[in-house]
């Protein structure tokens, strides 16, 4: 008798964790890299703006686009061993990550 209502509640509480959806863990700020680790991305907010800094530490061209809620920037070409800053809007067009080698 023990057993079986062992068994059963374990049933039922497997039954319960697989119809309660897993929580979804928002990804860091910080959290793109180029291939090799070349490419340093780094995002932030300010009151009313979104940036994002994207350096190439390598010795040779890498390429990038930034992804955001809404139209995605240009494709971006940065020479060896330099940074470049882009800014938006803070409302209206979230900050989605990185596309690496779009040209």
């Amino acid at each position: 008798m023990k057993l079986t209502a062992r068994l059963g509640a374990a049933a039922v509480a497997g039954a319960i964790s697989l119809a309660v959806p897993a929580a979804v863990v928002p990804a860091p700020a910080v959290a793109a890299t180029a291939q090799g680790g070349c490419g340093q991305v780094t995002h932030w907010t300010s009151r009313f703006k979104h940036h994002v800094r994207v350096s190439n530490k390598c010795n040779y061209s890498i390429s990038f686009q930034v992804k955001r809620r809404g139209p995605d920037s240009d494709c971006q070409i940065l020479t060896a061993y330099v940074t470049r800053t882009l800014w938006w809007q803070r409302y209206g067009r979230q900050f989605q990550g990185i596309r690496w080698n779009c040209a």
